[in-house]
């Protein structure tokens, strides 16, 4: 099968935490803003190749959020590095590093590739970060193992273990009305909780965190999928799913395609042991692997990469403008995991994201006997 393109348009620096603008439980832009939400993709670490509009050292992202163009085509390259702040990531994160985090703050930090030093709760295969005041707070997803790192010491750092392969990360702002619904799909996904800490008081007024506090996490055999709707402080819609072990399906093609109701393109970490899933072509909805990743930026310019140099998890819809962080690999045994997916509709998604995913797609499609092609690729 020919590869198929998507166009997306621990070695610590003692550096001194920066400052952000009012708000310090929000999403941060560049500058130290506030945003409802941003996307921020890390690149890999790359030689030099032929057509790449620079090589890449690892630290480098591309950048979208709230506030971008509802008419950008590419995404923003920035000048800054996730080794040094400032950065999105510091900003938003600056609290954490604070030797005492202030004691308003809850906090949740869960990774199934938790740092050094660090012991979790459970297997659950998911990574992030949530954190909020009595108003309003944050929830971080990624793909980074062992981050956050360095919890409480003082300075920002990055896992120098992530620079080798792309990474993404998806923050949205939330009022305090939604954590219980943020709680409980931790709870459902068993995610490996390995450093959290609240007040009593905001641990009562916030029931099932205070179960996630207490290591409960949800039993039952019938209890294996939990699909919430959760809103942004800025009032944007974002859905939810979180399934547990006992569920065994590939999270894409069982669970997301109906949600979607569309054919999925999938990046996935594919690199592990274990067999590959392949391209599903049996269902009313098809689900296909990316085999490479362009990412076009300005003026023409661009950088492309292998899915074996991306650690990320996520799906775009090809008919619809929308866009799901994933927690769970394509791969048989990865079925049998917790995991879960952040679904959320993007302006002029199919520019950003599906420029030229078009091969797989058009033999999949061919393979089950349908022959037209979606219309934003054609």
């Amino acid at each position: 099968m020919r590869a198929s393109y998507l166009v997306l348009g621990l070695l610590a620096f003692s550096v001194p935490l920066v400052s952000s603008t009012s708000g310090s439980t929000r999403c941060k832009n560049q500058s130290g803003g506030n945003v409802d939400w941003f996307i921020l993709y890390k690149l890999p670490k790359m030689q030099k190749t032929k057509g790449n509009a620079f090589t890449p050292a690892g630290g480098e992202f591309v950048y979208i959020d709230s506030d971008s163009p509802t008419s950008a085509r590419t995404w923003a390259l920035s000048s800054q590095d996730l080794y040094r702040p400032p950065n999105p990531l510091a900003y938003t994160l600056a609290p954490l590093y604070q030797r005492d985090v202030p004691q308003d703050i809850l906090y949740v930090v869960y990774n199934d590739q938790s740092p050094d030093r660090y012991n979790g709760t459970r297997n659950g295969h998911s990574k992030g970060v949530v954190m909020f005041d009595e108003a309003v707070g944050i929830w971080l997803l990624h793909s980074a193992p062992r981050f956050v790192e360095n919890l409480h010491g003082g300075v920002y750092t990055f896992p120098e273990n992530a620079r080798e392969n792309a990474q993404i990360f998806v923050c949205v702002t939330f009022p305090a009305t939604q954590l219980n619904a943020i709680a409980k799909q931790l709870r459902m996904q068993y995610a490996n909780v390995y450093d959290k800490g609240s007040s009593m008081a905001m641990r009562q007024r916030h029931a099932q965190m205070d179960l996630l506090f207490k290591d409960s996490f949800i039993r039952g055999r019938t209890m294996r999928l939990s699909i919430v709707d959760v809103t942004s402080l800025g009032g944007k819609r974002f859905l939810s799913v979180a399934k547990r072990a006992n569920l065994e399906v590939d999270i894409y093609s069982s669970i997301l395609t109906g949600q979607i109701k569309d054919d999925l393109v999938v990046q996935s970490w594919r690199n592990g042991a274990g067999d590959r899933l392949p391209n599903d072509c049996n269902s009313n909805y098809t689900v296909t692997d990316v085999d490479s990743v362009k990412l076009n930026l300005d003026q023409s310019r661009f950088i492309a990469f292998n899915t074996t140099e991306d650690h990320s998890k996520w799906a775009i819809a090809v008919d619809k403008s929308t866009f799901c962080l994933g927690s769970m690999n394509r791969m048989v045994r990865v079925k049998h995991h917790d995991g879960s997916c952040f679904i959320m509709t993007i302006f002029n998604i199919q520019a950003l994201f599906i420029f030229q995913a078009l091969r797989n797609f058009q033999e999949s499609k061919t393979n089950t006997g349908v022959q037209k092609l979606p219309t934003s690729l054609s």
